[in-house]
């Protein structure tokens, strides 16, 4: 009995040893390839980083203005988004030294100074409405539309004050929600902006259907994930891949991509859904413009360009 006994307990230290070897074997793997992969990837990302841009006008390439390296690493950092009722998301807080964005969400904007004791009438006040083009992604603060747009009626003589209220990957539809929060709370302009078009593009294209916000079906995925553990256990093993295994990731989410690009044929162009979608931007004019006679603003509305619109293209 003592033999068997014995030899039960030798067959499962055997059984443990060798899966600690197994184990520690794996790990010893996965932290070279995972040490190997971010070495090569942040090889490869310095080295794209450093090709120096030259002046050639026959090419179209410009140098690089020397603000911009320090501009983009901060820009990583800023772009966070924190939850915003009915709008879904709104930019989170930040301070540096390109891009700052209040408590309220809403990016930096140059305007004139105020005069100390001076007896004037209060600056008219213009809301500017949009994506990420008029958050203004690669301008500095002073540098975006809505500064452009205070710095010019400045320089005319007119006394605005212009608030940037663009927020990354809006559409139409979220703007009027966003203004009518902010018109909930007494927060009423004399003049509000809206410049749109590429996001009720891409959004209504990549939905399949006009009015819905951008990556609608991550929140699909997301939600009530509490409910339900399997696919919480499953998206949170993503997170702890991309925070402490970021080489692996990188080079799954890379492949997956170009297998998505290869397999997936383009969407085909629907008259139908373009229809819908101008109808809904409509729709959304109409009400912005009612809503600016019951508060007494002017709305403004301007449908972007597109550089896919040039006539004359460079060769990029």
């Amino acid at each position: 009995m003592a033999r068997v006994l014995l030899r039960s307990m030798r067959v499962v230290g055997s059984g443990i040893r060798t899966g600690w070897l197994l184990l520690g074997i794996t790990l010893i793997l996965t932290i070279g390839c995972e040490a190997g992969l971010r070495l090569a990837l942040t090889t490869r990302g310095w080295l794209t980083e450093r090709q120096p841009l030259t002046e050639d006008k026959s090419e179209n390439r410009v140098v690089l203005a020397a603000w911009i390296p320090e501009y983009l690493e901060e820009l990583n950092e800023a772009l966070r988004a924190v939850w915003s009722p009915y709008a879904y998301w709104r930019s989170a807080s930040f301070q540096g030294r390109y891009t700052n964005v209040n408590q309220n969400g809403l990016r930096a904007t140059w305007n004139p100074p105020t005069r100390d004791g001076a007896d004037d009438p209060p600056p008219m006040r213009v809301f500017t409405f949009g994506g990420s083009t008029m958050w203004c992604w690669g301008a500095r603060d002073d540098h975006t539309i809505a500064s452009h747009l205070s710095k010019l009626l400045y320089e005319k003589g007119q006394r605005v004050e212009v608030t940037n209220y663009g927020q990354l990957g809006y559409t139409s539809t979220q703007e009027v929600i966003a203004l009518l929060r902010y018109l909930q709370r007494g927060d009423v302009p004399d003049i509000v902006l809206f410049y749109d078009g590429i996001n009720d593009v891409f959004s209504s294209y990549h939905n399949g259907a006009a009015g819905i916000p951008i990556h609608e079906v991550v929140r699909r995925a997301e939600f009530n994930l509490s409910q339900r553990p399997i696919q919480l256990a499953w998206r949170w093993g993503r997170e702890v891949l991309a925070g402490n295994l970021w080489g692996f990731h990188r080079l799954v989410t890379g492949l997956q991509r170009r297998l998505r690009r290869q397999a997936a044929p383009p969407l085909p162009s629907d008259d139908a859904l373009v229809r819908q979608m101008v109808r809904v931007y409509e729709a959304n004019l109409t009400l912005v413009e009612s809503l600016g006679r019951s508060y007494g603003f002017d709305p403004l509305f301007y449908w972007q360009p597109v550089i896919f619109s040039k006539r004359h293209r460079s060769p990029y």
